[in-house]
């Protein structure tokens, strides 16, 4: 009476997005691992940039900078856009924390000697679990704030994680924490990601009969 019984449709987008994403997460921590254990065997690349830019160590713009993000986006996906698309959001930012998961690993680089350790970060504790101190190509710090400006639909909110792209893409080159072609290309591939990310979820639900 009332009740419309088991829905299927959004019970496979919220198993395709939450299983992507954790099954992402699960990928980069063993690849962070897997970097950070050969990282101390790495040389560091040459940076022209860094001979141009200032050395400026900013430890809680990156920690709190990139909480703040994750609290804009999750409010953002909760408050403003439909509840049958949030697996989709939970899909993309799987699929761009895998993608750069598996470029890490394809590009191990060394620690710029300038580079701060993390020892004395905030909110280290949670964060080692997926922020690696030898993981470069691409930028998160960049990339997944700028994600969140292409695929959001609230002006505030995209705008807001344009933002947080820009704030902490200038801190972790400041910093040394990631190359100046770490940064630039994360604008590039967190693009390719959204495009991506649309096109497969569609098709992914395409597929199984479900409405995208």
């Amino acid at each position: 009476m009332g009740d419309r019984g088991f829905d299927r449709a959004a019970a496979v987008r919220w198993a395709l997005g939450g299983g992507a994403l954790l099954a992402a997460l699960l990928f980069n921590y063993w690849t962070g691992t897997y970097v950070d254990r050969i990282g101390p065997t790495l040389l560091p690349a040459r940076d022209l940039l860094f001979e141009i830019l200032p050395y400026r160590t900013s430890p809680y713009v990156h920690s709190w900078g990139f909480a703040g993000f994750l609290a804009v986006l999750t409010f953002g996906v909760a408050r403003y856009e439909p509840r049958e698309r949030v697996p989709f959001f939970l899909w993309a930012y799987g699929l761009i924390v895998f993608t750069r998961a598996f470029f890490t690993v394809l590009t191990p680089l060394g620690v710029p000697p300038e580079a701060p350790t993390f020892a004395d970060f905030p909110l280290r504790p949670v964060l080692r679990y997926f922020d690696f101190r030898h993981t470069f190509f691409f930028s998160g710090h960049t990339a997944f704030p700028f994600l969140g400006f292409l695929l959001l639909r609230r002006p505030w909110v995209r705008w807001a994680c344009l933002g947080f792209s820009l704030l902490l893409a200038g801190s972790v080159l400041l910093s040394r924490l990631h190359y100046s072609i770490d940064v630039g290309a994360a604008f590039f591939i967190a693009y390719a990601v959204a495009g991506l990310s649309r096109r497969s979820w569609r098709s992914l639900l395409l597929g199984l009969g479900a409405r995208a």
